[in-house]
């Protein structure tokens, strides 16, 4: 997720124009946006779709692990049905966090608003394994 948040702000601010990344139970994807985060799929113009020059990109999660995230603001996590995080061409974007979890062990992010960076510059925030001290 820190590496498809990155390039969500790289291709918005390189592209001048919003990117996306649709958060689903099984599958992650980032795609143009069309600036309201509300759009299930954004129009492409026909330059930009004949010549491909639009990224997209698209994350299986393994059925094993469970995804929740902490919208901006809220104190709950939530299992997110369809999440949808729009990085902006100024390169802002809202500081969500993501907490991913299988069996016992789980592993945390939170995303900064300027840079859209995990916090403190390393990819896991929190983590804990059974059995081992985190």
């Amino acid at each position: 997720m820190a590496v498809m948040a990155k390039t969500a702000r790289h291709e918005a601010l390189n592209s001048n124009r919003p990117y996306e990344i649709v958060m689903e139970t099984d599958h992650w994807i980032l795609r143009p946006a069309n600036g309201t985060g509300l759009d299930p799929e954004p129009e492409l113009s026909t330059g930009e779709a004949e010549l491909g020059e639009v990224l997209t990109e698209e994350l299986f999660v393994p059925e094993s692990v469970q995804v929740k995230i902490r919208p901006w603001g809220s104190e709950e996590w939530e299992k997110p049905q369809k999440f949808v995080w729009v990085f902006s061409p100024t390169g802002l974007c809202a500081p969500h966090s993501l907490r991913l979890e299988r069996e016992e062990s789980w592993m945390q992010m939170s995303f900064n608003p300027p840079h859209g960076k995990s916090s403190g510059g390393a990819m896991v925030s929190a983590m804990t394994t059974p059995g081992k001290r985190s």
